[in-house]
């Protein structure tokens, strides 16, 4: 009974359609110009031949745009923003529990995308409209993940039940979850199901995992082999990644570097005394200073540590081309300790270069 509940309620995607065709997406005609087409999922290769692309057209272009920037608090543009920031212009101590719990339940997400292996809506009956997450499945949202996990993470962070602000902090962070739940669904890249799946996974991990952040940042930096733990156990849990060279594990492993390049950040500056919250909050100006310097740094250091990896790949493998880039040899650690530097950046390097510019007050 539950199975078919599942089946005919929650993983409907004719309730997908339903929903887009609600928000004003309209099929069309083939020669349609105003048209674009709808892509076909990948997730389920074996239905791949009966599906016929639809083609399809959305009649309310400010609630598409609505939606369409909903979707984009959900990817790895939006992580580079707004995590940095929160170390730069709040504090710190907040930006180490983001990251942990955000490194924690999007793992478990990209995990259960491989066990499960259920399938992301079809076309028909749905207009699915993003070609980068074709290939992936889709039970749990890793959008939905991100969105209340970083909502809901911030508002616990920034103020406690007690706070005066605190139920309009609540009330917010619903409606930014459900901004971007809702904003999937629009684009026809997830169920229901997936959807709840995803809150799910963020609500028992907040529920169970908040009360001990502390004890695992004060682990972090008081171990003295903690970088070594942090590096190593975070590179075996993206070595040994599910389903093998699955379309969802260069992701994975980027969000395992940053968290391990975050977490020995962490570590050196506890060790070197570097508490950059005694400072006073900064000015709007000097918080947009502290941003430019700092992505600017950020950006280059990826670049660096991109490149260094490739030659140092290079070496051992040969020449890295499209073909043999998304073996496990060389895009775990490509991407694993490229992040990883791009994490330390964020958390150390960044910090005491605004720090030596007098950028900290």
């Amino acid at each position: 009974m539950t199975q078919t509940f599942l089946k005919d309620s929650l993983m409907d995607f004719y309730k997908v359609r339903q929903f887009q065709e609600f928000c004003g997406i309209r099929e069309c005609k083939a020669d349609d110009p105003r048209g674009e087409d709808a892509i076909v999922c990948e997730s389920q290769p074996e239905r791949k031949a009966k599906q016929h692309t639809a083609r399809f057209r959305a009649t309310k272009p400010w609630l598409h745009e609505f939606f369409m920037l909903g979707s984009f608090f959900g990817t790895e543009m939006f992580y580079i923003t707004y995590l940095p920031l929160i170390f730069w212009g709040y504090e710190h101590w907040t930006g180490r529990r983001l990251i942990q719990i955000w490194v924690i339940t999007m793992y478990i997400g990209q995990v259960l995308k491989e066990f499960f292996q259920m399938p992301r809506p079809t076309s028909p009956p749905a207009f699915p409209m993003e070609p980068n997450f074709k290939a992936e499945f889709g039970f749990p949202s890793t959008h939905a993940i991100a969105g209340a996990s970083l909502a809901f993470g911030t508002l616990l962070s920034v103020c406690g039940p007690q706070d005066a602000i605190f139920p309009f902090g609540l009330l917010l962070a619903i409606a930014f979850t459900a901004w971007v739940a809702f904003s999937r669904l629009y684009k026809g890249m997830h169920s229901i199901l997936d959807i709840l799946g995803g809150l799910a996974i963020t609500a028992i991990y907040l529920f169970f995992g908040w009360r001990h952040l502390s004890e695992v940042d004060h682990y972090i930096q008081t171990v003295p082999f903690s970088p070594i733990i942090c590096l190593a156990s975070n590179f075996v849990l993206g070595w040994f990644y599910p389903n093998g060279d699955c379309p969802s594990r260069k992701d994975t492993v980027i969000i395992l570097g940053v968290g391990a390049g975050v977490n020995i950040a962490n570590w050196l500056n506890f060790k070197q005394g570097l508490d950059y919250d005694v400072f006073a909050q900064p000015e709007w100006h000097i918080i947009v200073f502290r941003v430019v310097h700092g992505l600017l740094l950020t950006g280059l250091a990826r670049e660096v540590a991109k490149n260094a990896m490739k030659k140092i790949l290079t070496k051992v493998f040969g020449p890295i081309d499209s073909e043999n880039i998304r073996k496990q040899a060389i895009e775990v650690p490509l991407q694993y300790f490229t992040y990883t530097f791009v994490g330390f950046t964020v958390v150390y390097l960044a910090p005491l270069l605004l720090l030596n510019l007098g950028l900290y007050r």
